[in-house]
């Protein structure tokens, strides 16, 4: 009867880059995208209209826009279940 030897995968999750340090880095980029697209609207919003002679309704619907998809970014990156521990923590 042969012996078969488990396999031991906490060694190999320690050679190189493990899935926990993918999803940090991958949630530190999330964080700092939301956070740009969070701020920069401002900043687009006045080249949009300055330089390229959009409308005002136009370059202020885009600025809207980028403004909720940082916010909507940062929440997925932070999780609903950390935003709601702090709102019971105050």
């Amino acid at each position: 009867m042969p012996v078969y030897q488990r396999r031991d995968d906490r060694k190999l999750e320690s050679i190189g880059v493990g899935r926990e340090e993918i999803r940090i880095a991958l949630r530190i980029v999330a964080i700092v995208a939301g956070g740009m697209l969070m701020v920069l609207p401002a900043y687009i919003n006045q080249t949009l209209f300055g330089r390229l002679r959009i409308s005002v309704p136009v370059s202020l619907a885009i600025s809207l826009q980028l403004f909720v998809l940082g916010v909507l970014l940062f929440i997925a990156a932070i999780g609903p279940a950390r935003l709601e521990r702090l709102a019971r923590a105050e």
